[in-house]
């Protein structure tokens, strides 16, 4: 009987190393949270939609998270698509085991994409008067960024979030001159 007992536990021991080594270094690819994590998306702004295709979520068990990573997903504002290179984030077991799904941090790689574009996702999260005056003066350009986002509790945005990046082939229109 004690051997029986023994052979159950550590077939089960094994089959569990098994699946956790599996989803550390595989994960699983599956789109099926998508809604949920576009839900989030609309709970901070509802002009944002997000088309994330197929998601890889990768456990870290060391620190129980979960890592998220989602490849050239698009962000669509009032008609425009915005084009990203990788969209990625931890989010801790604890949440999501909690049914709360919160997000800490989220980092966006986004490939050359028009200057405008980001302008206009910039002004749906704060539409101020700088943002207003560079629209009407970027006339064309690209940009290229990493940008490195870290949320409270609430789901706001830190102030230690940090952008980096580059612009080019900037055209700007001052005083109206056109060129």
């Amino acid at each position: 009987m004690i051997k029986r007992i023994i052979k159950i536990l550590l077939i089960t021991f094994l089959i569990l190393a098994f699946i956790i080594f599996y989803l550390s270094f595989f994960g699983i690819k599956t789109d099926k949270f998508n809604t949920q994590i576009t839900n989030n998306i609309l709970k901070i702004n509802k002009k944002i939609n997000l088309n994330l295709g197929e998601v890889n979520y990768l456990l870290k068990p060391y620190n129980f998270t979960i890592n998220i990573k989602t490849e050239n997903p698009q962000i669509l504002i009032d008609g425009r698509s915005l084009e990203i290179k990788d969209i990625q984030t931890s989010i801790e077991l604890k949440s999501l085991i909690n049914n709360q799904f919160l997000i800490d941090d989220l980092q966006i790689m986004i490939n050359e994409t028009k200057l405008n574009d980001i302008i206009a996702l910039a002004r749906v999260f704060q539409n101020s008067p700088q943002f207003f005056v560079l629209d009407r003066i970027i006339k064309d350009g690209f940009v290229t960024a990493n940008i490195n986002l870290n949320f409270d509790k609430n789901g706001n945005i830190r102030k230690n979030y940090k952008i980096e990046g580059s612009v080019k082939k900037v055209k700007l229109n001052i005083l109206n001159q056109g060129r």
